[in-house]
């Protein structure tokens, strides 16, 4: 099959899907539905500019012709790979699910001595801690942990078995390190996530998933950026 009709019937499926999803009509341009998706649509926002470029190649394809009818302009291999890629992902978004996984929560009252141990065991670098009434506190991360070593490196000695994790929540750099969102998360709405808050200058350390985004809803995995690295 011609690499042209190959990129023409992908292009086609990324269209209707953006007609249906905006709910606009035939005459409506590419171009306007790109931009009007890309404010409610994770991935066409990051991938916008180069699906208007698409547009304009499927016009030079469909609009233009040499010899015996031939298209005038013929997609390289790339281009090709990209669009099929995009239209995948478009139509079968990757969530939540992928990262699923067993969660080892703490309480406030634990040992630094107990979370590290699950730190060395595990090779965590986040844990959750509820209260004893089984409600989420706060996240303790590994830089938290660090600001908490940095701001009692004045001390000789640190009693890694008498200090509590409630005494880590104190380090102010723990606050707002976090989001909750729900399993049916995008990949590419939890990478818009982290890109928001490192442009506002906030720390991100990490996406906390529940059913529906909830916090008093049963953990079903942790997210970070590193995570998200394997996902393009």
């Amino acid at each position: 099959m011609e690499k042209s009709v190959i990129f023409l019937d992908r292009f086609h499926s990324i269209e209707t899907m953006l007609r249906q999803q905006l709910r606009q009509e035939e005459h409506i341009s590419f171009s306007y539905l790109v931009e009007q998706a890309a404010k409610q649509n994770s991935l066409i926002r990051q991938k916008a500019e180069r699906l208007k470029s698409f547009g304009r190649l499927r016009n030079a394809i469909q609009h233009g012709s040499g010899l015996n009818g031939e298209a005038i302009a013929e997609p390289h291999d790339k281009i090709v790979e990209e669009i099929i890629d995009i239209e995948e992902k478009l139509r079968s978004p990757k969530r939540m699910n992928h990262f699923f996984r067993e969660v080892y929560s703490l309480t406030g009252t634990d040992s630094m001595s107990k979370m590290l141990h699950l730190v060395h065991e595990f090779q965590y670098s986040q844990f959750p801690v509820f209260n004893s009434e089984g409600e989420f506190i706060s996240l303790v991360t590994e830089s938290g942990i660090t600001n908490w070593l940095a701001s009692n490196v004045k001390d000789d000695l640190i009693s890694f078995e008498e200090t509590r994790v409630s005494d880590l929540l104190s380090v102010d750099e723990l606050a707002e390190t976090y989001r909750f969102i729900s399993r049916i998360t995008t990949v590419y709405e939890a990478k818009d996530y982290f890109l928001q808050a490192a442009n506002e200058g906030r720390k991100l350390e990490a996406l906390l998933i529940t059913e529906s985004g909830k916090s008093n809803q049963s953990l079903l995995g942790i997210l970070t950026h590193w995570d998200l690295a394997k996902f393009d």
